[in-house]
């Protein structure tokens, strides 16, 4: 890489006389000491630089004239040739380096014309793809542009947490320039994907197109996502059921991008999984809409996750399923990140993570209802076999290739804290798809602790042995850590009478419900090896309550955190709301005494076919 110290200045200066009298071929020079050019030598480098913006948005203005000299080439395909193409590629990457490295320096005007420049080239893009075709030319322009637009969103993401303010620039992006700029991306990043099996590309530069893209997918606002201008795509699967009030946009992204997760490129699968996980928060809201013909007289039907995510699931789990029975708990496998097992093992946990996810942001009653559907497809079970297999036993990494015990070595709690970094343009590795194993299982034991405990509860000796001794060291410290602290995050005004105590050395946490003077306190211990081992509940009978009364709470909430996948907040709250129900004078259960469902957590509302009577 050139740097500047290396460079005589006169040289320096002459490159840029150069550009200003139009001739271009020094701009890699000139954008090779800026990537190359140290802090002590920026200041220079940057005003040499910016100031070239100001001399192309001259050049801009002229070539809208008549008789200006046609330079850029926005909102056009390519032509045929590479003397054009070669200046805009170069125009491209200059942009790129002064927006990552110069981005606070940058006017207004400047940032007008890198954001206008940006989505001009990406119609280019688009349009070269369809009258064009794949060919080098024009994948060599998509990369320049997808990398333009990773460092413009960076660098917006950084401008918004920094001291300087650019209220307009971030205005103008979030309203106009993002969502036009990821509209075009969004479907060249299809097509390309669509056209992997006839592309005429060695795979190599194929590899590279797709990484680039796939990494602007992080980026990708949700309204792109919901206002798509993809090609319908619908499943009969989906929408054959009774009631769906998923918009077909939000169908179609996923009928295109959830079987991308089952993609034999890592690149291709990270790019659809960064979109869908934007998705699922909406998904949730719209799943809860959706109805069944029995949901007004079975709460507690199971409810079959959408169709695009199961069905990318199930697929993977019949690959995995027959390879699995050949493996022990406490005996991992290694699996070569050149084989199309990784690929179908890494889609796997990527689908699951979105799944979880889903699980995580969806109501109460809607999870009921996705444990009962886990529970009958046995999909946890395959998932939880498959992890144990994956995730070393030993407590340590090893590196992928050729390693002693002592190299390559990465403790293993950090896998269960911190995220796997998942970059597209990184090389696949057995170290990534063991780390993220590691952050489904923790999802897992998080979001469907009671599913987990469920498939522990029926291992054999051997099994449970070695589930038991991995979680309690390297997942129960920290999980204990997260539920705990969860209740010391609450909003007071949710608490309203009530308070919560946290112990986290002893596992504990105390809460105290106050209502017309009588007080009612309650202690949740975890086990040692949570959530695997039984939550324990301590409390005494407060003076105004009936033994049964009390002692039917009290198991609603032991059954609650047994039984249901539910926090330690999410059954504290409910075990509250019994009580302020009770003194406000709605009747309980005549059965059971309870005031709420002890899983959807509504007042009772079905007819007893019998009594005629509200249940």
């Amino acid at each position: 890489m050139a740097s500047i110290g290396r460079v005589n200045p006169s040289l320096l200066n002459s490159m840029y006389d150069s550009v200003i009298a139009r001739d271009t071929r020094n701009l890699a020079v000139i954008t090779s000491i800026l990537k190359g050019s140290s802090c002590e030598e920026l200041p220079h480098i940057r005003t040499s630089s910016i100031a070239i913006i100001d001399l192309m948005l001259g050049w801009r203005e002229e070539e809208k004239k008549d008789n200006g000299q046609k330079v850029f080439l926005f909102s056009t395909h390519l032509p045929d040739d590479w003397n054009i193409v070669g200046k805009n590629l170069e125009f491209c990457k200059l942009l790129t380096c002064v927006v990552s490295s110069c981005a606070p320096s940058m006017t207004s005007r400047n940032w007008d014309f890198v954001l206008c420049s940006l989505c001009s080239w990406l119609e280019t893009c688009e349009l070269s793809l369809q009258v064009v075709g794949c060919d080098l030319m024009t994948q060599a322009f998509i990369v320049t542009v997808a990398s333009l637009v990773s460092a413009v969103s960076v660098s917006i993401e950084r401008l918004r947490t920094s001291d300087e303010v650019f209220p307009d620039l971030i205005t103008e992006w979030d309203q106009f320039f993002s969502e036009k700029v990821f509209s075009f991306l969004l479907n060249i990043f299809v097509i390309e994907e669509a056209r992997l099996q006839d592309a005429l590309q060695p795979a190599h530069i194929m590899d590279y197109v797709l990484e680039s893209l796939a990494k602007t997918m992080q980026w990708i606002p949700l309204t792109v996502l919901q206002n798509n201008s993809l090609p319908v795509l619908l499943a009969p699967e989906w929408d054959d059921r009774d009631y769906d009030a998923t918009p077909v946009a939000i169908k179609t992204v996923l009928n295109h991008l959830c079987p991308m997760l089952g993609s034999s490129k890592r690149p291709v699968q990270l790019g659809a999984y960064f979109a869908l996980s934007r998705v699922v928060p909406t998904l949730a809201r719209y799943e809860d809409a959706r109805k069944t013909k029995s949901d007004d007289e079975r709460e507690m039907e199971a409810r079959e996750i959408p169709w695009p995510l199961f069905s990318t699931l199930s697929s993977a789990h019949v690959v995995l399923e027959d390879f699995l029975l050949r493996f022990d708990l406490d005996n991992p496998f290694v699996i070569s990140p050149d084989s199309e097992l990784y690929h179908r093992a890494f889609g796997f946990l990527l689908s699951w993570r979105l799944t979880l996810k889903l699980f995580a942001v969806s109501k109460p009653e809607i999870r009921s209802q996705y444990a009962a559907f886990f529970r009958e497809s046995q999909l946890v079970s395959g998932l939880l076999h498959f992890l144990f297999c994956l995730m070393p036993v030993t407590g340590v990494f090893h590196a992928d290739t050729g390693s002693t015990p002592s190299q390559g070595i990465m403790r293993l709690p950090k896998f269960f804290s911190e995220k796997p970094q998942m970059d597209p343009t990184a090389s696949a590795s057995l170290l990534e798809l063991q780390h993220l194993a590691c952050c489904v299982y923790f999802g897992a034991v998080r979001h469907i602790p009671a599913l987990v405990r469920e498939w522990f509860n029926g291992l054999d000796r051997r099994g449970a042995s070695a589930v038991d001794r991995f979680t309690s060291q390297n997942v129960s410290p920290l999980l204990c850590s997260r539920d705990i602290g969860a209740t010391q995050k609450v909003d007071k005004a949710k608490l309203r009478n009530m308070t919560i105590k946290a112990r986290p050395v002893a596992r504990e946490v105390v809460a105290t419900c106050s209502v017309e003077d009588i007080t009612f306190e309650i202690l949740v211990k975890l086990a040692e090896n949570h959530p695997l081992g039984a939550v324990t509940i301590e409390a005494g009978r407060p003076i105004g309550v009936s033994n049964s009364q009390w002692s039917y709470w009290t198991l609603q909430l032991t059954t609650f955190l047994t039984h249901q996948n539910g926090s330690i907040l999410d059954g504290l709250l409910l075990w509250k709301r019994n009580i302020d129900k009770k003194f406000e004078g709605v009747q309980e259960c005549y059965v059971c005494f309870n005031v709420l469902h002890s899983s959807t957590s509504q007042l009772p509302k079905l007819l007893c076919r019998d009594r005629k009577s509200v249940v």
